[in-house]
């Protein structure tokens, strides 16, 4: 019984997008060119050779945190047939850091060179106008905190308040009052003073009616490429052509494949701590980004192959 209905999630599997996905990929051979090799001593590893590889590639597909992986693995029988692996009940994975561990693996093996030449070798049939060559730059923000004494104190103060809230709901008492809301309005205003921002360009999603109230309130405005709500200004035609310079930029020099990345692909800010931990996160995300496209191009020919 629970052999066929494995057999029927595998199948469901290989049809949906996770399923192509993961056709791509040669795991084997990319495991061999990191050096891994199942261990014959010691604990049994959670992940073979491969699973590592293809625990990489979900991390970037799917964009999650660590441990919302490792929550997800546990349960989802599509992210545990990606990695090889099948979880019983109760015996999920409980090292929330398991994940970070096996990154650290791989990037102390990576060879950019040998991967990259994998991956091209098993793509090339399904890759198009071989005889052009495009090239462009991008930069990759590593994550960063600049701890300065105002925001570990408003972090403090967070922190606080948070703690005060969830006490009074649990024990259903009335929250104390506080002036937390005032200091609040007062570290936004030195945080916005402080960056000295004119100007603001984005996507129309980021328009809510908190961004508009934050960019407009005093004591310095903050000038948006938004379409404006309500009654049209006096000035409406200098803020018509205002907001076409900034939608302007913003489409130029954002837009492409690189922003795609850094979107959905976890590539926005780059969360590990090692140099080497960064490559290897930005070369998943990279190349998780290239066979979304592949499998999304596949798609239709084997649709036509089936009709």
């Amino acid at each position: 019984m629970l052999s066929e209905l494995l057999s029927l999630y595998r199948s469901g599997f290989e049809s949906s997008e996770l399923g192509r996905l993961h056709s791509l990929f040669p795991f084997s051979f990319i495991a061999k060119r990191f050096g891994l090799k199942a261990s014959g001593t010691g604990r049994k590893s959670f992940f073979s050779p491969e699973g590592k590889i293809a625990l990489m590639v979900l991390k970037s597909y799917t964009g999650l945190s660590d441990r919302k992986l490792t929550e997800q693995i546990n349960g989802s029988i599509y992210f545990q047939l990606f990695c090889g692996i099948f979880i019983r009940q109760g015996r999920g994975i409980r090292d929330t850091k398991l994940v970070s561990k096996i990154r650290c693996e791989l990037a102390g093996k990576l060879d950019i060179d040998r991967f990259q030449k994998e991956v091209a070798r098993t793509w090339k049939p399904l890759m198009q106008d071989l005889h052009v060559v495009m090239a462009d730059a991008t930069c990759y923000e590593s994550l960063l905190r600049y701890p300065s004494n105002e925001k570990l104190l408003w972090e403090s103060i967070e922190w606080i308040y948070g703690r005060i809230v969830d006490l009074s709901r649990k024990l259903k008492l009335r929250c104390p009052r506080s002036k937390y809301n005032e200091i609040r309005k007062r570290y936004m205003n030195f945080s916005r003073n402080r960056k000295k921002i004119t100007h603001f360009a984005a996507d129309a999603i980021y328009g809510t009616n908190k961004t508009r109230t934050y960019c407009s309130s005093s004591p310095s405005p903050i000038y948006t490429g938004f379409v404006r709500k309500g009654r049209k200004a006096c000035d409406e035609k200098q803020r018509s052509k205002l907001r076409s310079l900034l939608s302007k930029e913003r489409s130029t020099r954002l837009e492409g494949s690189f922003g795609t990345e850094k979107e959905h692909y976890n590539l926005r800010k780059i969360k590990a701590r090692t140099e080497e931990a960064e490559i290897l996160w930005i070369l998943f995300g990279i190349h998780t980004a290239n066979a979304v496209r592949l499998a999304a191009r596949q798609q239709p020919k084997e649709q036509k192959k089936t009709a």
